[in-house]
């Protein structure tokens, strides 16, 4: 309900989230492109802040806001309305029949139709309005099968909670004292909060503020600006997701006080070195940001809230192993990444209880993620590109900005199309969605594999006796070219062909590896457990990735000059296991 448009990439962020450049199309590489273009026509190719914006990918926030400002301007028929507050939805046959929003400025009330509704916020609330299920905290590891499901650490480790990873601010901050501005000191302030800081200054010896940055904090942007990704406080979100405004704007409070008394703290202590304290008031908010809020960000950093329940559900699953979806409208490729959700002490230490990272590889992000499910009460005239449907596991991925820019243009061409035919979104024609997305420039399929299964006969093997294997492709791009079998699990080669046999020795569960790749080079690995004799089947079939995840085994993959190894997908010949050995 603010008075800006952008979210939190005109809200703070200096360096943007991003996995894959090379993934990254449509509006959103339209974007990256005309702030590049920006700093290159007010500074020139030569300048200082011409290399710091890294091709479009670091930005001052106004910068950010100007862009998107001028972009939407550039848009025939669009309707801009700030400050509006949604108060509650009507329900028609289609679904939502009417919105009902209050001018915060003009302290009226207004209804708003539409043939087709896009909640693209952060919180999903004219989705939860319109009586569509969704899920916040995390679902338990045994729900949809994601080994890193559910509570990360303790006693209660994989189990389903209703806790969300903490919140903070993404706060510009620069050295240049003529845009520099003091940090106020907040009306809470508790310098015991931090007296931590004291030890490990004074303990490491620390007299420049640069020093207790870290990562990308350390990278200047434009106008030497840097993004303070700091004020992570776990589980003060509580009450955020379902609560009314008030309540939201007392938990943005809370954070925002909770980054200042931080960074006042480090400025003025006096249980702080003198020297150090000078250093850091070197540092200030930056004058020309958020001029109309004391320069200080005007959107908290929503890393999650609620998350529909729609048509399709992404899961850990979608990311490691079957990542081509046909109906894909973008890909996401950052690594499953979760801040703090809370902190334990487990035997007398403090413990961070978070999904632990992940990288994965591109995937796509199928349409009806961001549809209701296809089914009687559910709206036919809704789309959500935000809180989109998905595991706690998977949106810890999807949740960066340039994934929720190409998430939001393919929820408006999909809404152009579901007007212009007069269907539901959920029946959109997602041929002609994917069509128009590519001729906008969007980037599909960018990570496609041969999609292949294990099958064997009989189903039920033998010790001693000829057992049966064929590679199943469903869907093929180019030709296979080449297979590679392992059926003793140890990474040797023993076939070749598309069908094989093999016979197995022992009576146990084999884990069974197939590598194909087609003509174009794409390869794909998949695992399949055979029971053998008296063992016990399982329905299982597992790729790299999750295999290491699952500890099956440990995700080095060395290039190793074996020309009887299992050549892998991503890096070369060669598949190391780990020392445990298959289920007997």
């Amino acid at each position: 309900p603010g008075n800006h448009v952008g979210g939190v990439v005109s809200g703070g962020l200096v360096e943007t989230d991003i996995g894959d450049r090379r993934t990254v199309g449509g509006l959103a590489a339209e974007f990256f492109q005309r702030v590049k273009e920006h700093y290159r026509r007010t500074y020139g190719e030569d300048s200082k802040q011409f290399a710091r914006c890294r091709d479009g990918l670091m930005y001052e926030p106004h910068v950010a806001e100007r862009v998107m400002d001028q972009m939407l301007a550039e848009c025939r028929g669009v309707t801009v309305m700030k400050g509006q507050r949604m108060t509650g939805v009507q329900r028609d046959s289609r679904g939502i029949g009417a919105l009902e929003i209050e001018d915060l400025r003009a302290k009226v009330r207004r209804r708003v139709v539409a043939r087709i509704y896009i909640d693209a916020t952060y919180e999903g609330d004219l989705m939860a309005a319109a009586s569509v299920p969704y899920r916040f905290g995390r679902e338990g590891r045994d729900e949809y099968g994601e080994h890193l499901g559910g509570i990360a650490v303790g006693p209660e480790k994989g189990r389903a909670d209703r806790r969300i990873m903490a919140f903070n601010y993404r706060v510009s901050i620069c050295e240049r004292a003529e845009n520099c501005v003091p940090v106020p000191k907040p009306d809470d302030y508790d310098p015991s909060l931090w007296g931590k800081y004291a030890e490990r200054i004074r303990r490491d010896g620390l007299t420049r503020f640069s020093q207790l940055l870290v990562g990308g904090e350390r990278r200047l942007g434009p106008n030497d600006k840097i993004d303070l990704n700091w004020g992570d406080l776990p589980e003060a979100n509580e009450g955020y997701v379902e609560g009314d405004w008030p309540t939201r704007e007392g938990i943005a409070r809370r954070y925002r006080d909770y980054f200042l008394g931080h960074l006042y703290y480090l400025q003025n202590d006096p249980g702080l070195p003198a020297a150090w304290r000078a250093n850091v008031r070197n540092w200030g908010l930056a004058k020309d940001e958020f001029t109309d809020n004391g320069n200080f960000p005007f959107q908290l950093y929503v890393r999650e809230a609620r998350r529909m329940v729609g048509q399709y559900v992404l899961t850990e699953r979608d990311l490691t192993q079957d990542r081509y979806k046909w109906d894909g409208v973008c890909a996401g490729s950052y690594g499953i990444d979760c801040h703090t959700v809370r902190y334990l002490t487990i035997d007398s230490r403090r413990v961070s209880d978070a999904t632990p990272h992940y990288n994965v590889p591109p995937y796509d992000i199928p349409y009806r993620c961001l549809t209701p499910a296809d089914r009687l009460g559910q709206p036919q005239n809704l789309l959500v590109p935000v809180c989109l449907s998905a595991t706690h596991v998977a949106y810890c991925s999807v949740r960066m900005e340039p994934v929720f820019m190409m998430l939001g243009q393919a929820a408006g061409v999909a809404a152009h199309l579901a007007v212009a035919n007069r269907t539901s979104v959920q029946r959109v024609d997602v041929q002609s969605l994917r069509r128009q997305l590519r001729r906008d420039g969007a980037v599909l399929d960018f990570n496609f594999q041969p999609q292949v299964e294990i099958r064997w006969h009989p189903a039920k093997p033998v010790v001693g006796a000829a057992v049966g294997f064929r590679v199943c492709a469903n869907e093929l791009r180019d030709p296979i070219r080449r297979v590679c079998w392992d059926f003793e699990g140890d990474g040797s080669v023993t076939g070749q062909d598309e069908q094989t046999e093999h016979v197995f020795a022992l009576a146990k569960q084999y884990r069974v590896n197939l590598v194909v790749e087609d003509l174009a080079g794409r390869r794909r690995l998949v695992s399949a457990v055979v029971p053998v004799g008296a063992a016990e089947a399982t329905d299982v079939t597992i790729d790299d990735a999750d295999a290491e995840l699952a500890g099956h085994w440990d995700g080095g993959f060395p290039m190793l000059d074996r020309r009887n190894r299992t050549p892998d997908v991503s890096f070369g010949p060669g598949i190391r296991y780990s020392k445990s050995p298959d289920p007997e």
